[in-house]
Order: structure tokens, then C-alpha cells, then sequence
């Protein structure tokens, strides 16, 4: 099979770098990795060969300038395709000191940090973190990845807007997608609550069926005035079950009638649309290192060493479930 372009990947047994290509197959295109000691690996990654091709060969991405900082790896919830690693049977990392934290800050000097776990709220002193962050660190605009369960409790987001937080960043829980009504109140009470503080919101929803859209732009609608900026993220097989359903950005923008109406993302796998006056990232994860890492935000791993986000959270994901990061 003719590779369209060669790249370099990470296999996804052990997370070792692993070379790979892309391809043209039966109407769709794929990445095959091929990892010497584990085998090889295909998947596919859009079903528009020409849709794909277009972003894969555009030379305007421009490297993002923020850093997601990992404070916890504790969770109050065990969410279905979740990035973060709280809920596996072996033993986490214990949290990482203030001090600490605050060094890891100053030595990467990011003008946006993005507080990440876990779940940034179980931790006691998220307050005194997002204070200490913006007067010692000097962080110009911090941002906090948050479930919105503890959120929902006014006094406590509250304290954390006085405290300097410039913005949430927060799941969107919409019936079909979430299934615990409580998760999903919660999350509709953490909105109201910013919207009241006059707090920002980016907010993301993760799909698994293009049905899901309808429910999220009526939220989208209803809480607009503090949404400034939307990711819509199709789901891939991280957390605790894998996707069932198989679609693409290419798909997401067809249904929202923005398949002739949007412009490039910070990579080649993503698009940006305007979706009730806001920009809107579409994007979906693809293990494409070579066309995604030098774009990428930077990530801090559990050993302190720092790596863009993609190469982190893969490698993170492998280590804490096998316990193993190479071959």
C-alpha cells in the first residue's frame, strides 16, 4: 500500500515512538503505526480523503503558548473517555506541594496555565494554588479543567474567582451523552453559577453520536453571554470504555452545515467554525506526532519532565494502566 505521508507515532502498547504513515483505504484514510517490538497498528482518522489531505498540507499552524499543569491526579468521577488517570486500580501520584507546583510554573514561564488533574477541585487549596500562581508566579491568565461538580457550590466558585481564576474550562453534560442526572445538574448549576459571578467559560463537549449536537448547542444558547469559547471533541478510546461509534470532524461539520464554512485549527486534525457567534474548535485526537506535537500545548508529566499535551496524556495513560512508559 502507497503511504501518503510518512510521520512519526507512538505505539500503543508501550507509548515508545514508533514510525508511521498515513494512507489512502476503501474511501477513508488511515495511520498504520509500526512498532517494532508490539507489532502493527491501524486506525482510521477521517472518512474525507481530500478533507484530510487539505489541513495535512497546510503550512500555517502556528504553535500554541499555554501549559496544562496536572495538580492532582484524584477524581470525584469516573467519566467514560477521560484524559485524566484517577480512577485505575494501582496506586497515583501523591499531589504535588504548592511550592512545587509553583516552580514547575516559573520554570516553563507560559502566559496561560491551565490547572489539570484529576480533578483539580478535590484538592483543599486549589484557592490558595490559584493565588499563589498569580501573584508569585505572575501568571497573566490561569484557567482551571474542572468537572463543575464542586463548582456548583456558589460560595466555593466564589472563593476561587477572588482568589484571581481568569476562566473555566468545563465539560458539557448533556442527556445522551451523561447519564447521571446529578452530574449532569451539577454541571447546569456550575453555568449558572459563572453566569452570575460573570465568570468565563471555554467549554467542551465530547460526543459519541452526531445526535448529541442538537442538546449541546441549545446549552451553548442558553449560556452564551459568559461562553467565549466552544470545543466540540469527538470521542476516542481513552478512559474507561472505548468509542463505539466511528465518525470524524469532517462528519461533525457536514451535519452542523459547516462543511464549506470553516477555517484551520492549531493542527491538522482540528478545525475552527463560529458556532452561535463563538469560535468553536472541532477536533478529534489522531497519534500523528510529527504533525501534531509542534503545534501542541506543553504538558507536564508525573515525573516533572515536560513534553507537548498529545505525547504526554497517550504516555501518561499507558503508564498508569500498565505501569510500563517504554519497550
Amino acid at each position: 500500500m502507497n503511504p501518503y505521508k510518512k510521520t512519526i507515532t507512538s505505539c500503543p502498547t508501550c507509548g515508545s515512538d514508533a514510525p508511521g504513515y498515513s494512507h489512502e483505504d476503501q474511501g477513508g484514510m488511515y495511520l498504520t503505526i509500526d512498532c517494532g517490538r508490539h507489532g502493527i497498528f491501524r486506525e482510521k482518522v477521517e472518512n474525507d480523503p481530500d478533507f484530510f489531505k487539505k489541513a495535512y498540507e497546510y503550512e500555517g499552524y502556528r504553535k500554541m503558548s499555554y501549559l496544562i499543569l496536572p495538580v492532582t491526579y484524584r477524581c470525584n468521577l469516573s467519566c467514560r473517555y477521560c484524559y485524566a488517570h484517577a480512577n485505575y486500580k494501582h496506586a497515583i501520584p501523591a499531589d504535588r506541594s504548592i511550592d512545587h507546583l509553583i516552580r514547575l510554573i516559573r520554570e516553563v514561564d507560559c502566559p496561560t496555565v491551565n490547572l489539570s488533574g484529576g480533578e483539580p477541585t478535590v484538592r483543599e487549596d486549589l484557592a490558595q494554588l490559584i493565588r499563589m500562581a498569580k501573584e508569585v508566579a505572575g501568571i497573566r491568565r490561569l484557567c482551571v479543567v474542572t468537572n463543575a461538580q464542586r463548582t456548583a457550590d456558589f460560595g466555593y466558585l466564589r472563593s476561587l474567582k477572588e482568589s484571581g481564576l481568569d476562566f473555566l474550562f468545563m465539560p458539557m453534560s448533556i442527556a445522551g451523552y451523561e447519564q447521571n442526572v446529578r452530574v449532569r445538574r451539577n454541571m447546569a448549576q456550575s453555568l449558572q453559577n459563572s453566569l452570575d459571578l460573570k465568570l468565563p467559560i471555554w467549554i467542551q463537549a465530547t460526543i459519541d453520536s452526531l445526535d448529541q449536537l442538537t442538546p449541546a448547542i441549545e446549552l451553548i444558547q442558553q449560556y452564551r453571554k459568559i461562553i467565549f469559547n466552544i470545543t466540540i471533541r469527538v470521542a476516542k478510546s481513552f478512559g474507561i470504555v472505548p468509542a463505539t461509534n466511528q465518525f470524524f470532524v469532517s462528519d461533525v461539520l457536514r451535519h452542523l452545515g459547516k462543511e464549506n464554512d470553516y477555517y484551520m485549527g492549531n493542527h491538522p486534525f482540528n478545525r475552527h467554525i463560529r458556532l452561535l457567534g463563538k469560535s468553536t474548535k472541532v477536533s478529534s485526537w489522531v497519534n500523528d506526532r510529527k504533525m501534531v506535537d509542534p503545534y501542541d500545548a506543553l504538558y507536564v508529566l508525573s515525573d516533572d519532565s515536560i513534553t507537548p499535551f498529545h505525547k504526554g496524556m497517550l504516555i501518561e495513560d499507558l503508564f498508569f494502566k500498565t505501569n510500563k512508559s517504554n519497550c
